[in-house]
């Protein structure tokens, strides 16, 4: 089995062709700061009001949902820019 790499550009080596390809640089980019901002979400809920009580808690879901999404563009990038095929 090998592995065969293709473009979905067609030919077209233009700026517009190359932006799907900067989507997983810039989400482990943005990393940190999802990680940072769940962390600080979650430090101030005991120290909130009742009614910012739920609006911490919900910034914590959001910033926890971008922590876990990064992997997820890269492994989906990773299987849209690469295909297998069986050697002959």
């Amino acid at each position: 089995m090998s592995i065969a790499a293709h473009s979905r550009t067609a030919g077209d080596t233009g700026a517009k062709a190359r932006l799907p390809m900067l989507a997983p640089p810039l989400a482990a980019l943005l990393y940190p700061f999802a990680l940072k901002g769940f962390n600080a979400s979650v430090t101030r809920i005991p120290d909130v009001g009742a009614g910012t009580f739920a609006l911490s808690w919900l910034s914590a879901a959001v910033y926890l949902a971008l922590a876990f999404a990064v992997p997820l563009i890269a492994m989906l990038a990773a299987t849209s820019w690469c295909s297998t095929s069986p050697t002959t």
